[in-house]
């Protein structure tokens, strides 16, 4: 779907991540295949050690569920701002629907880094340190994307790499995408608001000179077309009192800091999303799969009676 700062199918865009929902489906069904162990100490001072299964299916669930609610959260956040754009809101309104918007694209995909690091810390092997244990609170504070976004590297032949998501998520247009929603995303949450203005020139005054409107109360009076995104918007403020110290203007068009790439639409955003977002679902699914089945072929073999791959029985 072709998408840019002068269409409207973005703003209602359907986000299909349905082979999420299938791959938790088949982890679900076939869940008995990984039973994960681990030492539990019943008495500090005792020395007897008995074994604790984990409960991994209900954390590698709970991390679908989390991916799906978040799904709903960007359409619905997007639903509002298209409604934004006939009534005019208060600023605060219109910045709280977009660090929302954020909010719901990034966690969506750390729901899911949480949701493989629950089957591959289930499916890996004991000594394998690739993945963070699910009883250790401490551990499972380090599970981020940056976990799943570099390449795999363990001489643990049965550790799981989830080979698909991986190149899905180093594929140079996706590592864009990644960056800038992370960036926005931290910035809406730590610091002040993102959102610098909009692309719809309405007014007389921005027909005639194609000024870039960049205040925020114009926007409530002003509905957007679209809203415009600063490319370094950490570095925003340092360069802004750089440019007046310096008294230069930091007056210039829309089109000229587009161009420049110092700005870009959140539509463009929503449109590299919606690829990347699809495309993980799909990764998702074979991977999950693929796990699965070297799962339950490798318990297959441990089960199997002496003798029994000699007698045929495998």
């Amino acid at each position: 779907m072709a998408i840019n700062s002068s269409t409207n199918e973005w703003w209602r865009m359907k986000l299909d991540i349905s082979p999420v929902t299938r791959a938790e489906e088949i982890a679900r069904r076939r869940c008995n295949t990984i039973i994960k162990l681990v030492p539990r100490n019943e008495n500090p001072d005792a020395s007897a050690v008995s074994n604790m299964q984990v409960d991994w299916i209900s954390e590698f669930c709970a991390g679908v569920l989390g991916c799906r609610a978040r799904i709903f959260g960007v359409q619905h956040e997007l639903e509002e701002l298209l409604h934004a754009r006939g009534v005019p809101l208060d600023s605060a309104d219109l910045e709280y629907h977009h660090a929302a918007l954020f909010f719901a694209m990034d966690s969506a995909l750390e729901c899911l880094a949480y949701a493989m690091n629950a089957i591959g810390w289930a499916c890996a092997a004991s000594d394998c340190k690739c993945y963070s244990a699910l009883h250790d609170e401490k551990a499972l504070r380090n599970i981020n994307l940056s976990n799943f976004r570099k390449t795999k590297n363990c001489s643990n032949s049965s550790c799981p790499t989830f080979a698909a998501i991986r190149a899905c998520w180093q594929l140079p247009a996706n590592q864009k995408c990644i960056d800038r929603l992370t960036e926005q995303h931290d910035v809406t949450k730590h610091r002040r608001a993102a959102m610098s203005g909009h692309g719809q020139q309405q007014s007389s005054s921005t027909e005639d000179d194609g000024s870039f409107i960049s205040g925020l109360t114009a926007m409530a009076y002003n509905p957007p077309a679209d809203y415009i995104l600063h490319t370094n918007i950490k570095t925003l403020p340092v360069e802004k009192a750089q440019a007046s110290a310096l008294g230069k203007p930091s007056g210039r068009t829309l089109q000229e800091q587009h161009l420049n790439g110092e700005v870009y639409f959140l539509s463009e955003l929503m449109a590299d999303y919606n690829v990347l977002i699809e495309e993980t679902a799909r990764r998702f699914e074979s991977d999950i799969e693929k796990l699965l089945a070297n799962a339950e072929h490798s318990k297959s073999q441990t089960d199997q009676p002496d003798g029994a791959e000699a007698n045929g029985l495998n």
